[in-house]
């Protein structure tokens, strides 16, 4: 926007008498803060229907004075006060006041004088860079062409704290505008607006903000970021929220497999997956069934990302996630799940005999399955690392795993491994010194010996007869 001569006039000379005071203050000695070499540039994000907003021409209103544009006079005073003797809250402080000034004038020379600065102060506050901070008003005023700046990969430096205050700026001003421009953003900036959003509650539709922050990820990039959400500091995004509270899995299965591809798609399979973890197994299995064989890999991702602890599903979940070879996924979600368990595990329902909280963990009316599922299904692992791990898990949270690890053959190496869990578990019970004695492989005594050396703990003393 043009302003008239007598405005402009005003302004440039009042802009270079301020400046002028700040460059007759400055020292020639400039070495007392040193410039960090620029890091490399930020990558761009993927384009997304709503960058159209972001591709309009910006005016920065750097408009120029005669022999040095109006930018050029606050870079020279922005490196002026880096030489000046003050201490750093002075600095600082004059520093943030001219990056806001700055700012209105040419915000993106502004940011790239914050990113190249030597020393960032913090906000105790935020968290933050306070230059970062400073430009929390244009942000706000400013959203789509500053954004479009922060996107441009022209800045060079680390751009997270800017990012993060544009984010807070924006969910504060226009939070519709915000999930407009979700797209533009990673899996965990996209994490940082849903927590700006939920700071002050939930938003009234939270369905709706998730389709928004999943938009343009894969699925299974999409099913992380809600478990994500769901359990992480971003959260508590419940991914049943928005169902009817009397809705059961079968219903659920049906509506996700019912919508076509898309983020809608992704959250159905998501609700249908939590759900779905706490049913009883054979009912679990019985929907399994009516899943289309093009869709059963991308269920059983779902499955191990959300599945929740204690629930007679577990089996059959890690079982589906080996079929597609999940093996990473078992690593990331299901070892976590069993470890935040314990005891042997219960059978779960939904609830059927209280329909006003349908996903409340009630027992099973029925009696409890037989023997122990879990480590049952354990012991059939094949041999590999991410097996010998769920191993390890499965046997700590087994309070009776002695008596089928001693039914193994000697030498088995799930009986080996699943011993020296039990010894590193109860070190000093007659458990551990049953186990230690039934170790056959050398190489794990030996490991044993040394772990407890290395604790300044005495040696596992032999099992006691039925003498003693």
């Amino acid at each position: 926007m043009n302003r008239r001569p007598s405005i402009t006039r005003l302004l440039t000379h009042s802009l270079a008498l301020g400046c002028g005071i700040l460059l007759a203050s400055a020292l020639a000695d400039r070495s007392l803060f040193t410039l960090s070499p620029p890091a490399k540039a930020a990558s761009l994000p993927p384009k997304t229907p709503a960058r159209a907003a972001l591709d309009t021409p910006s005016s920065s209103g750097a408009a120029t004075a005669p022999g040095m544009s109006k930018s050029a006079i606050y870079q020279e005073a922005w490196t002026s006060l880096r030489a000046q003797p003050h201490n750093r809250q002075e600095r600082t402080d004059r520093q943030l006041e001219l990056l806001r000034q700055w700012a209105e004038l040419d915000p993106e020379a502004a940011m790239q004088a914050s990113l190249a600065d030597g020393y960032i102060p913090l906000s105790w506050e935020t968290g933050r860079s306070r230059y970062a901070d400073a430009f929390a008003e244009i942000f706000r005023d400013r959203p789509v062409e500053t954004l479009k700046i922060l996107t441009s990969g022209r800045l060079t430096g680390d751009l997270s704290d800017l990012v993060g205050s544009w984010i807070t700026s924006a969910a504060e001003k226009d939070p519709q505008l915000l999930l407009s421009l979700a797209g533009e953003f990673s899996p965990a900036e996209r994490s940082t607006i849903l927590s700006r959003l939920t700071e002050e509650g939930r938003p009234p539709s939270m369905p709706q903000v998730m389709e928004a922050l999943i938009t343009g990820l894969e699925p299974a990039e999409a099913l992380d970021f809600i478990r994500t959400s769901w359990d992480g500091e971003a959260g508590p995004y419940d991914p049943l929220a928005a169902q009817d509270r009397s809705t059961q899995t079968e219903s659920l299965l049906q509506q996700w497999l019912a919508l076509p591809d898309g983020p809608g798609r992704t959250i159905a399979l998501a609700q249908w997956a939590l759900s779905a973890g706490n049913c009883r197994g054979e009912d679990f299995e019985a929907g399994w069934q009516q899943i289309p064989a093009a869709d059963r890999a991308l269920a059983a991702r779902a499955m191990i990302t959300l599945m929740p602890s204690n629930t007679a599903t577990q089996p059959a979940v890690l079982d589906h996630a080996i079929e597609f070879g999940l093996w990473r996924e078992i690593l990331t979600y299901g070892v976590p799940a069993l470890e935040n368990a314990r005891g042997p595990t219960p059978t779960i329902h939904r609830g059927e005999d209280d329909p006003g909280d349908p996903f409340a963990s009630t027992p099973n009316p029925a009696p409890p399955p037989a023997g122990h599922p879990l480590l049952d299904w354990a012991l059939k692992l094949p041999d590999r690392p991410e097996a010998r791990m769920l191993l390890q898990t499965i046997v700590s949270r087994d309070d009776d795993a002695m008596e089928l690890l001693m039914a193994l053959p000697p030498g088995d190496w799930r009986r080996e491994l699943g011993l020296t869990q039990r010894i590193l578990q109860h070190s000093d019970s007659s458990e551990a010194a049953t186990a230690y004695a039934a170790l056959t492989d050398p190489r794990r005594r030996a490991a044993v010996d040394d772990y407890r050396r290395d604790r300044n703990l005495p040696p596992i003393p032999p099992p006691a007869t039925p003498d003693q």
